[in-house]
């Protein structure tokens, strides 16, 4: 993919990196996303939109195991070092989404910190040298102002895989509440079940069903509420 990534976009590109679990650890071949920010000299074309949509489509067909679970952002340079103060035109493919073109701004900054502190380049200089700096406390609340718009959100969410992300986001913005420290899904909720003892059982249910996120839930209770009143929880936790 990454080969052909290049092939299209040439010496447009300026750097490729991979982040998320498969670097940080936890890493699950069977659940797992991958993560990767594409670095580019300038917004796409439309004749390259065009091409990298198909180029992730056929993906997709060749490696269905993999569908849905591939998540790239063609980000121009500009953007990288201005997201603060200005929104910019980016592309991007992620789970529950086909490739498209959008907007963005301060509300990434939370991928852009995680590219630069634990990010792998697999083409072109380090990240630090194409992100602007962003300090742990920026993080932590770009962390936290995605957690509220979680608690609106989550009042629409129905369907098992759905509950099984916010509830497992919703560890992972408590562990970095509380330490500062970026984890995986698998990592904050196992820690979550120690440190919130009455919801553990939740949090189980929603590991066993992001493992199982290919299979119809036949037979294994959901409720919507119980999600609802944790992500209300945890909510009340940082906002203390």
């Amino acid at each position: 993919m990454l080969s052909q990534i290049r092939h299209i976009l040439q010496d447009r590109v300026d750097g490729l990196y991979l982040y998320g679990s498969l670097v940080s650890g936890d890493f699950d071949p069977e659940c797992s996303d991958i993560d990767l920010l594409a670095a580019i000299a300038a917004a796409l074309t439309h004749g390259e939109c065009k091409a990298l949509g198909a180029l992730h489509q056929d993906l997709a067909c060749d490696y269905p195991q993999w569908a849905g679970r591939i998540e790239v952002a063609y980000v121009p340079v500009t953007a990288l070092r201005t997201f603060r103060c200005a929104r910019s035109p980016i592309a991007v493919i992620s789970p529950g989404e086909h490739f498209h073109r959008t907007e963005a701004g301060r509300e990434w900054l939370q991928n852009w910190y995680l590219v630069r502190e634990q990010g792998m380049a697999l083409f072109g200089p380090p990240a630090q040298e194409i992100i602007a700096p962003v300090s742990q406390e920026e993080f932590v609340q770009a962390i936290r102002d995605y957690a509220a718009s979680l608690g609106e959100r989550v009042k629409h969410v129905r369907d098992r895989n759905g509950m099984a992300y916010v509830i497992l986001t919703m560890c992972r913005v408590l562990h970095v509440h509380r330490t500062g420290v970026p984890v995986s899904k698998r990592h904050a909720a196992l820690w979550a079940q120690q440190e919130l003892p009455a919801w553990s059982g939740l949090i189980q249910s929603a590991l066993a069903w992001r493992a199982a996120w290919r299979e119809e839930p036949v037979g294994q209770r959901t409720n919507p509420a119980d999600t609802l009143r944790f992500v209300t929880y945890v909510l009340e936790q940082i906002q203390a």
